[in-house]
């Protein structure tokens, strides 16, 4: 396929070297690829889980050292988050922000394999929650960022 030189086109692009934050990528409702570089704050919530193993203590002697005690979890569960946000973006960013919690494929970029060429994404997810939309010129954006649920002990 040739082009003539009247019908070129010129894509500028603004690189930001921002090397810091999240940056996800997501399939819009219109099957386009979207990417954007959010800040953020992790979080970890810990929880037991259900099961719990109940002991009836006969004894407060302590065997080989150790006292059983009460209430023994088998499980713990852990659930990292991240607060996201871009701060002060227009309508049209908003637009394309909003597209992010309403797709069910989105992928955290986690850097280069050891080739140095490879991308690495991990899948995660966007919790639910309501996004108003205001009528400001410039808003904020946040959403919460759930990362895959790490192994942890059990029993």
């Amino acid at each position: 396929m040739r082009i003539d030189e009247e019908e070129k086109i010129v894509i500028t692009l603004n690189v930001s070297e921002c090397t810091k934050g999240y940056y996800l990528r997501w399939i819009n409702k219109h099957g386009e690829w979207c990417y954007y570089l959010f800040q953020g704050n992790e979080s970890t919530e810990i929880k037991n889980s259900d099961v719990n193993i109940q002991h009836f203590i006969q004894t407060v002697d302590f065997i080989d050292g150790y006292h059983l005690g009460t209430n023994s979890v088998q499980e713990k569960n852990i659930q990292k988050s991240v607060k996201i946000y871009a701060s002060l973006v227009d309508e049209d960013e908003f637009n394309l922000l909003i597209s992010l919690p309403q797709s069910v494929n989105v992928d955290l970029f986690c850097g280069y394999d050891v080739d140095g060429k490879t991308e690495l994404w991990k899948g995660v997810n966007i919790s639910d929650g309501t996004f108003a939309k205001s009528t400001e010129i410039l808003r904020d954006f946040e959403a919460t960022m759930l990362l895959p649920q790490s192994f942890n002990q059990s029993l």
